[in-house]
Parts: structure tokens; C-alpha cells; sequence
């Protein structure tokens, strides 16, 4: 298995590719919706350099949990 990369982060973004503040609420407009009510969630993830020590290569991984919730 590789090792894992240093230095880099996971930045979560809206659709305009502004970072999102966690524990905040974000109003989601549809969009894309499809048949039968799918829903696309407009969000992105791009990586970043997450600290002052240089970046190295390597594998990177991320999980994300978010509610959803609809009035």
C-alpha cells in the first residue's frame, strides 16, 4: 500500500468553489433534478496544502457525513 501523502488536505466547497464552514446550516437549491426526485448535492472536494510542512505524494483519503435536511 502507499504511503500516505503529507502536507495536503481536503477542502469541501458550494458550487461556486467557496470553502464550506462545518457545524453551519447551507441552504442547497435544487438542481439537476431527475426523475423520480434524485437530487444532485452541489458540492465539491478539492485538495489543498493543509499545513506549513511541504507536500509529498501519496495516497489521500476522506469521508464525508452530512444531514439533509427539507421544509
Amino acid at each position: 500500500m502507499p504511503a500516505p501523502a503529507r502536507g495536503v488536505a481536503v477542502q469541501i466547497r458550494d458550487r461556486d468553489g467557496r470553502p464550506v464552514a462545518f457545524g453551519v446550516n447551507h441552504e442547497v437549491r435544487a438542481v439537476g433534478l431527475g426523475d423520480g426526485g434524485s437530487f444532485r448535492v452541489p458540492l465539491q472536494a478539492a485538495y489543498y496544502r493543509g499545513d506549513a510542512q511541504p507536500a509529498q505524494p501519496g495516497t489521500v483519503s476522506a469521508s464525508l457525513t452530512f444531514t439533509l435536511s427539507y421544509e
